[in-house]
């Protein structure tokens, strides 16, 4: 019985799109953290696609950066995280400033989340 609980469990997982793996998530969250030019994690989400595992990662980095420095602070995370992660195939980094959420309001909703 236990043997088919775990199987059906798998099974709905992936139907859902969903991935559960804490040891990885803290892995990656790790890697962010390990570099103080990111200001923390806005989301994370990971999945398999058959053998593999993809992802996207969207960090928080300072709203001084000018776009190019944002954008190769994201490329160094992905190569370091892929370079890391057996199995990783695709990994996307997106970024997004640091906010005041004294002065917007759709960064208070997010900071809540």
């Amino acid at each position: 019985m236990s043997v088919a609980y775990v199987a059906i469990r798998e099974s709905s997982l992936i139907l859902l799109d969903a991935f559960r793996d804490p040891e990885l998530t803290k892995e990656v969250e790790r890697l962010v953290k390990s570099n103080t030019d990111m200001k923390g994690i806005r989301d994370l989400r990971l999945r398999r696609a058959g053998p593999f595992i993809v992802g996207t990662l969207e960090i928080i980095v300072d709203g001084g950066m000018t776009v190019s420095q944002a954008h190769e602070e994201a490329t160094q995370l992905q190569n370091s995280v892929k370079a890391r992660i057996i199995g990783l195939r695709r990994l996307v980094v997106t970024t997004s400033p640091v906010m005041d959420p004294h002065e917007h309001t759709l960064s208070r909703a997010l900071l809540r989340l």
